[in-house]
């Protein structure tokens, strides 16, 4: 489950204020990285992650303040340095910048946001405000402002309509833009205005991941809970209803009986998309070749297909006979045999290499050792 996510979920269930703590800027090796969030409540219970845990019990602190008054704050962590205040001795000389805002609960216009791209499963963009430098213009741009694009170009913040608010805006437009184009996680973007200097942090609100499993069998169950734990969206599809239950699937979104007749249809409702992730495991030659075909087909990011390669070929052989031919394009696509190579054995292991592999293919990595990693940043 990513912070966006997380931040919905937990204030749907618990609509009440709060204070929102977003790691607005890092330099150095630090923990998480700008974006990162944690949820702080009245009663000093907190929900999400900033750090490894050094930096929790000080932000919940400080956010109390903010919770009483409604006004931001903004803290700067220095893990390189002995301060038993800023510095908290962690010794991983990184750079950490917290900023502190107030939301209202469930009906937050920042919520509201999450909640809409979420329901439509589109794209979108938010910019928050988090300093300003210098004389502020009439008090109407203030740190903890927002800035909300949407896929279809529309925007909405409360900047306010003075001069300056109108510059601010027009250039987070462009930049917003650029970042929901690019799928970016997060950018920063330093307006320098004659009346003030604002420091904003730009990120891309990406949909829900989706987990499309085609079979129901054994090996599909700790599938659907892996995948569960990540906040992804899950679909099983299967043509025995017996293993079509919630009791033994209580966390898949959606559970759909398919035939070998209307598998195309199925495929076509279920619109696969970039950010879909199909694993084909029937354990049935003719129902994987059709799943296949209709995967090759389609947008679907990540194509997984369970079985050794020798099966693969039977099942190649079996779609030429129907009268298609894999190109090479399709071919370089499919992940088979599926997984990671780490050594699996039961159905647990087998699920943590396919949901490992998946996370690496979405976010264009290898899947190797980070020790062999070139670059500096893991992240």
């Amino acid at each position: 489950m990513n912070d966006f996510q997380r931040i919905l979920t937990t204030l749907e269930k618990r609509n009440e204020p709060c204070v929102l703590a977003t790691v607005v800027h890092t330099e150095g090796s630090t923990y998480r990285r700008a974006g990162a969030r944690l949820l702080v409540f009245a009663d000093n219970t907190s929900v999400g992650a900033i750090s490894g845990g050094c930096l929790e019990s000080d932000v919940v602190e400080r956010s109390q303040r903010v919770l009483q008054t409604g006004t931001p704050a903004m803290v700067v962590y220095d893990g390189s340095s002995d301060d038993p205040i800023f510095g908290l001795g962690m010794g991983c000389n990184g750079i950490t910048t917290v900023f502190l805002e107030h939301l209202t609960g469930a009906d937050d216009p920042f919520c509201a946001f999450l909640r809409h791209c979420f329901r439509e499963r589109e794209r979108g963009a938010i910019a928050t405000v988090y300093e300003i430098e210098g004389t502020k213009p009439h008090e109407t741009v203030l740190e903890g402002h927002h800035f909300f694009l949407y896929t279809n170009d529309e925007a909405s913040d409360n900047f306010g309509e003075s001069a300056f608010a109108s510059r601010l805006r027009d250039a987070v437009w462009t930049h917003a833009v650029q970042a929901l184009r690019a799928e970016r996680t997060h950018k920063h973007l330093k307006f320098d205005d004659a009346e003030a200097q604002a420091h904003i942090l730009i990120e891309s609100l990406q949909p829900q991941r989706e987990l499309v499993i085609a079979g129901a069998g054994y090996d599909a169950l700790p599938l659907v809970e892996y995948a569960a734990l990540l906040g992804w969206r899950t679909t099983v599809l299967d043509h025995r209803p017996a293993l079509l239950s919630t009791e033994r699937f209580p966390k898949a979104s959606t559970l759909t009986r398919i035939t070998r007749e209307n598998i195309a249809e199925t495929a076509q409702h279920l619109a696969f998309s970039a950010q879909t992730a199909l694993v084909i495991m029937t354990h049935n030659l003719a129902f994987d070749a059709a799943f296949l075909r209709e995967a090759f087909a389609s947008k679907a990011r990540y194509i997984g297909l369970l079985g050794p390669k020798q099966r693969l070929e039977k099942i190649f052989a079996l779609l030429q006979e129907q009268g298609f031919t894999p190109t090479d394009d399709d071919r370089a696509r499919l992940h088979n045999p599926i997984g990671l190579d780490i050594g699996t054995e039961t159905a647990e292991e087998v699920a943590l290499s396919i949901i490992a592999e998946i996370q690496a293919v979405m976010s264009k990595r290898s899947g190797g050792f980070l020790k062999k990693r070139k670059q500096q940043k893991i992240h």
